[in-house]
């Protein structure tokens, strides 16, 4: 594949979702296009504006936070796996609504208490209410203040 071929793939796979500059690169060693032509390629698609770093990290904010229920700390940490600026990271971690967080990560406590096997330890269940809280990206204050809660409404 040349490297216009490459390059007219990526713009048509911008068009049905957004992509960052990252995975346009993954995709380009996927297909083994020379690397000298990469810088080339990135750089035409982010002037045309196919891909835009701000709007992909607002659209993977949206996503992670509403659709797999993740928690800010776990999306951040993903975006900059995938070199996505810190501040564009900020920007687009600020959106995420906190009411909506704390809703979601009490659901998930709630369901996670129903598949502990032995709640008659309180502190066990406390701990592994808040490890897997942790594991979904929440900051541990809001998880261990939700746990407390989920913990003693159930007792």
């Amino acid at each position: 594949m040349t490297h216009e071929e490459a390059l007219n793939r990526l713009q048509a796979l911008c068009s049905l979702k957004e992509i960052c500059a990252s995975e346009a690169e993954s995709k380009l060693r996927k297909w083994q296009i020379e690397i000298s032509y990469f810088p080339q390629i990135i750089n035409a698609l982010l002037s045309s504006g196919y891909i835009d770093q701000k709007r992909y990290a607002a659209a993977f904010v949206a996503d992670k936070s509403r659709l797999s229920k993740w928690g800010a700390a776990k999306i951040r940490q993903a975006l900059r796996a995938k070199n996505i600026p810190d501040e564009i990271v900020a920007q687009a971690c600020a959106a995420i609504d906190p009411e909506q967080t704390q809703t979601t990560l009490n659901e998930l406590l709630i369901k996670k208490l129903k598949t502990i096997k032995s709640t008659a330890d309180t502190k066990k269940t406390m701990a592994a209410l808040i490890r897997y809280g942790a594991s979904r990206g929440f900051e541990y204050e809001m998880v261990y203040k939700s746990a407390k809660k989920v913990l003693f409404l159930n007792d």
